[in-house]
């Protein structure tokens, strides 16, 4: 199946319940009508500004640099995210814990899914802007192997069983059924703490829906219990079996809540994000954890998966570690704040240059 593409839109919130079209002004139309399947915006040069980063299906993926005047920088190329697979959805992550935001992005079948390793966002080719330079990960073959004869839709980068190191998953499902039953099987991929990943597909649960045509994947920690979990959607499309036969499937169509099981003793810290002068949400955002022994930073970004928006929180898995020596918040305005000596297995609320709340996921105003 082929589709034309048509010139993306950029619109600006006036902040009175109104938008401008400023897709001309903004310098993001420099690139040719693209087929375009998912946007994320994240300051990935870390300049505080945030950056965009568009999927395109069979068209080169479009990355822009923000330049701070209200205008963006076409650097798709020389980013390394510039392919021209059949790219889907996005997820976004310190895979390697480096401390910087690596990239995840899927791909049609016979294309394996992308890890992007963010290795260069301080040097300058303008000495205006700071690069933002990926370079594609090969440290886990068995993972491309695995994805490659799959259509990837939603992939997901949680740390999904708090061990302090982010667990990569990929809702599956193909558009046709030229190669036979157009239903795929989901994957889960455990991080190894040093960025390479095994497969526990097999043991994981994951399977026990059986193999459907999986379209997004939505995440949070539903039942507040310290582990996140997962919601895959379902898409209706008849299912074919490759020789003009059509199935019946009576759990075509139907969403799957998958509830995590995971059990031992390792610590987290849930953070919800309350923003005054930056947007309500606090999307933008980034807090930083320390503890005695490491560091971990996440940054609160909308629009991460494939047609989907995960809860509006933030969740580290710190594993052995107890305590929190300080957690600190750099808003999108520029302030930051911080917070020493919390506790670990519970939520915490925090309003921009305000309190802290522990052990709370909404505040009564009232």
């Amino acid at each position: 199946m082929d589709f034309g593409g048509i010139p993306n839109t950029l619109y600006r919130n006036n902040g009175d319940g109104s938008f401008t079209d400023v897709t001309i002004t903004t310098g993001i139309l420099d690139d040719a009508s693209r087929k375009s399947m998912q946007a994320v915006f994240n300051d990935f040069n870390e300049d505080g500004l945030p950056d965009l980063f568009v999927t395109n299906d069979t068209d080169a993926n479009g990355f822009y640099l923000n330049k701070g005047d209200g205008t963006f920088k076409q650097f798709s190329g020389p980013s390394g995210l510039g392919t021209t697979d059949g790219s889907m959805g996005i997820a976004l992550g310190d895979i390697n814990k480096d401390g910087l935001t690596d990239v995840v992005y899927t791909n049609y079948a016979a294309e394996v899914n992308t890890l992007a390793m963010l290795l260069d966002n301080k040097s300058s080719n303008d000495g205006k802007l700071n690069n933002a330079v990926f370079v594609q990960d090969f440290e886990s073959p068995l993972l491309h192997k695995l994805t490659w004869p799959k259509v990837s839709w939603a992939p997901g980068l949680y740390d999904l069983d708090n061990d302090k190191d982010l667990d990569l998953f990929f809702a599956n499902g193909h558009l046709n059924s030229v190669s036979g039953d157009n239903r795929q099987s989901n994957q889960l991929f455990e991080n190894d703490g040093f960025g390479r990943f095994k497969d526990i597909t097999e043991n994981s649960g994951v399977l026990s829906a059986g193999s459907r045509i999986h379209r997004s994947a939505i995440y949070a920690d539903y039942d507040n219990d310290g582990m996140v979990d997962m919601f895959v959607t379902v898409n209706g499309q008849q299912v074919e079996d490759g020789s003009g036969n059509n199935i019946f499937d009576e759990y075509q169509g139907r969403g799957i809540l998958f509830h995590n099981e995971t059990t031992n003793k390792n610590h987290w810290i849930k953070v919800r994000l309350e923003g005054v002068k930056s947007n309500k949400d606090g999307f933008g955002a980034k807090v930083i954890v320390y503890t005695s022994n490491e560091v971990f930073s996440l940054s609160l970004v909308s629009g991460q998966g494939y047609f989907s928006s995960h809860a509006k929180e933030l969740y580290f898995g710190l594993g052995s570690e107890s305590k929190i020596d300080k957690l600190e918040i750099k808003w999108p305005s520029g302030i930051n704040q911080h917070f020493n000596n919390i506790s670990t297995n519970q939520t915490v609320y925090i309003i921009e240059n305000g309190k802290l709340y522990q052990n709370t996921l909404v505040l009564n105003k009232q």
